[in-house]
């Protein structure tokens, strides 16, 4: 592997094109993941489709993983080209996280509104089946004379 510094940057700079792109579409599907947030249409193949995004950018840092440490061994510093691309990422990842953590709390919230009624939707169905017992041995005690 050649490794003078220009060399490595020219990869640097089409790893994180790359990345951007792929945050990009992650943040779109966040953002889409969001909006949809409340409605009767459940998020699955989105958040699918966002995860599946995320471990490309794992994929892409894990290939550039040794150009970036020996960017690093050697001291090097951005160009400018370089630079915007990493502040892009910072910019990407900061709207994913904020998207992420949104979505976060309102399920946080719907899970909190909702906890309440499922309780008494379980203890409403357990009165019905207690009740329903009731009933039916007052049927078989009235109907079987061996019982009286």
């Amino acid at each position: 592997m050649n490794s003078s510094p220009a060399v490595l940057e020219i990869q640097l700079v089409q790893a994180y094109r790359e990345e951007n792109a792929v945050y990009a579409q992650a943040l779109g599907l966040a953002e889409k993941m969001a909006g949809g947030l409340g409605t009767r249409t459940p998020p699955d193949s989105t958040l699918t489709d966002m995860l599946a995004a995320l471990d490309t950018i794992a994929g892409i840092e894990a290939r550039i993983a040794p150009v970036k440490q020996l960017w690093c061994q050697q001291q090097c510093h951005p160009g400018a080209e370089l630079r915007a691309l990493l502040d892009q990422a910072a910019q990407l990842i900061l709207q994913l996280t904020a998207q992420v953590q949104q979505a976060e709390q309102f399920a946080a919230a719907h899970k909190a509104r909702l906890s309440p009624e499922l309780d008494a939707a379980s203890r409403g169905r357990q009165m019905q089946q207690a009740y329903g017992q009731v009933m039916t041995n007052t049927r078989m005690s009235q109907s079987c004379p061996i019982q009286r």
